[in-house]
């Protein structure tokens, strides 16, 4: 029919996709096909180039194929060192769930807890953190600790 459109999808995401991503997806790319290592390095470049980071500064990017939670999973469980400090802005679920993942992952952490319908507003302490030269890991995840909890 046309017009018609596609009911949207009410699951975390947002995972409704526009006509021309569902048509690219029409065709299929092998994983050791050159096309397709020409757009994974391309995009591997241009996070880097976003990040105003560079291979030669020693800095790579890592694609993984999974939802955002499994995502940040991952990066919780490979790039937190030994010593480090999660601070998690805990608003809904998706906070919860990250509190829970460095709860299990025997991380130390802090959850800064405030309800979905309240603006977050970071505590005084955060403001104190060194900005120094970017982290490897999502800024918004792993900052370094405050001087104390």
């Amino acid at each position: 029919m046309p017009g018609a459109r596609d009911k949207l999808l009410f699951t975390p995401g947002p995972l409704t996709t526009s006509l021309s991503v569902k048509q690219a997806m029409l065709h299929d790319a092998g994983s050791w096909h050159f096309e397709f290592n020409a757009k994974v390095k391309w995009v591997r470049e241009k996070i880097l180039e976003v990040a105003g980071l560079s291979q030669v500064a020693g800095w790579e990017t890592i694609l993984l194929q999974g939802s955002g939670t499994f995502g940040v999973e991952a990066v919780f469980a490979t790039c937190v060192p030994p010593n480090g400090k999660v601070a998690v802005l805990a608003n809904g679920a998706y906070g919860e769930r990250m509190a829970l993942m460095l709860q299990r992952l025997k991380i130390d952490h802090v959850a800064l807890r405030t309800p979905e319908t309240v603006r977050t507003t970071p505590p005084p302490w955060i403001a104190r953190w060194p900005a120094t030269k970017p982290s490897r890991t999502p800024p918004s995840f792993i900052a370094k600790p405050p001087p104390a909890f």
